[in-house]
């Protein structure tokens, strides 16, 4: 009897292990995100071009490369912080983007580069922490931050 109770805690202990094996080898296949400080939408810009040339010229198709993103850059990413649960199209920073409504209401559109903005590039699309595509912006800034970072086809 105690053969068998030992038997199985050695059994249940080695599938323990493979198991925790396999979750954290599907882990390391996701690529890793920051997250974005809470009321704010972050784009990850990655390799990425800024959303305007050194030589000040707009390299989106949308706007925003536009003034009002003009001290929002750091790092690699651009970085709007705004009221909790307040509209984004309420901010100054995304003053003159194109809106699209959306379900709860109007919100910017997505960042789109110029074919020409970074030669040889083309924009994949925006993607969240989780590896999951954005095909909008929510309504509000969200308590939680949102994050997109760009993935782009070489």
């Amino acid at each position: 009897m105690r053969l068998l109770q030992k038997s199985k805690r050695i059994i249940s202990a080695g599938l323990s292990v493979i198991m925790l094996s396999s979750m954290m080898t599907g882990l390391t296949g996701k690529e890793v995100y920051a997250a974005a400080p809470a009321n704010s939408v972050q784009f990850d810009l990655g390799d990425g071009p800024k959303f305007r040339s050194a030589a000040n010229a707009d390299l989106t198709t949308n706007g925003y490369g536009s003034v009002a993103m003009n001290g929002k850059f750091a790092g690699n990413s651009y970085t709007i912080t705004g009221a909790a649960s307040a509209a984004l199209t309420s901010d100054a920073a995304f003053g003159g983007i194109p809106t699209q409504t959306v379900g709860s209401g109007a919100r910017p559109v997505l960042p789109e580069y110029k074919s020409d903005a970074w030669p040889g590039y083309q924009l994949v699309g925006w993607f969240d922490e989780n590896d999951e595509q954005y095909d909008t912006l929510p309504h509000a800034f969200q308590s939680g931050g949102t994050y997109l970072k760009s993935k782009v086809d070489r």
